[in-house]
């Protein structure tokens, strides 16, 4: 857990560091995060129309993520991303099984009656993430409360998504005309009825997935080259021609 909210641009790199990390050295990593300032993120090949006046009227943040996907408003959630070389948990389907199953372990620790998203049930059609449910999602009430994405790579797999702790996705109906966000998600406070605590939240996560994987959690922050090697990538994450998928 980072000790403060990072930028869209920060933690995009950090995860990405990771991803490669895990790739060379067959190391996994499960990390859990916050944003600062809210911030709007696109999949990696999403072509989407921002409303970039809207964005900068409120004071939002704009990354384009290294996952696939559609669009997410991040403010208050928790984030987690794992990234973990395929066969340490089984093949690229069962991985992501099992990273849900673990998700759902934890919330339903918490109280959280949280039921799995049938096969087939997202069409792929609207740009954003939570305005329907891709098959293995978490959904309470038929309404969308983890949305993840994906990359695979080198035999290495990096998921990361957003369990939203309060308010919903509308605000991407602002900030992207015809996104398709309406009410299709739900948040913790609205399903428990008070807002989770950090540590809380964080704890019954990480519990879960110790349990579920059958592994120990070593908690630690970043090695220095790994630092380093997501100071580099931020660059990467704030350039215009990333962002923009400019030519």
């Amino acid at each position: 857990m980072e000790p403060e909210a990072l930028d869209g641009a920060w933690n995009m790199a950090i995860d990405h560091a990771l991803f490669e990390h895990a790739q060379a050295t067959g190391q996994p990593a499960l990390r859990f995060y916050r944003w600062d300032p809210a911030t709007l993120s696109l999949g990696r090949n999403q072509a989407a129309r921002v409303d970039a006046e809207a964005l900068a009227a409120r004071g939002y943040g704009l990354v384009r993520r290294p996952t696939g996907g559609m669009a997410v408003f991040h403010d208050r959630e928790l984030t987690y991303s794992v990234a973990v070389p395929v066969g340490l948990i089984g093949s690229p389907r069962e991985t992501y099984q099992q990273i849900n199953a673990a998700l759902l372990d934890g919330l339903r620790g918490l109280g959280v009656g949280a039921q799995v998203a049938t096969e087939g049930a997202a069409t792929g059609r609207l740009a954003s993430c939570f305005a329907e449910p891709a098959a293995g999602e978490l959904l309470v009430d038929a309404r969308k409360l983890v949305g993840s994405a994906q990359r695979y790579e080198n035999r290495t797999l990096l998921q990361h998504g957003s369990i939203l702790i309060e308010g919903d996705q509308t605000e991407i109906a602002a900030l992207i005309p015809d996104s398709g966000a309406g009410e299709a998600a739900i948040g913790l406070a609205q399903v428990l009825g008070r807002v989770p605590g950090w540590n809380e939240l964080v704890g019954a996560l990480a519990t879960a997935f110790a349990v579920r994987l059958g592994i120990s959690l070593a908690p630690g922050g970043l090695a220095p080259e790994l630092v380093a090697r997501a100071t580099e990538l931020r660059r990467h994450y704030l350039s215009r021609e990333w962002t923009w998928r400019l030519p």
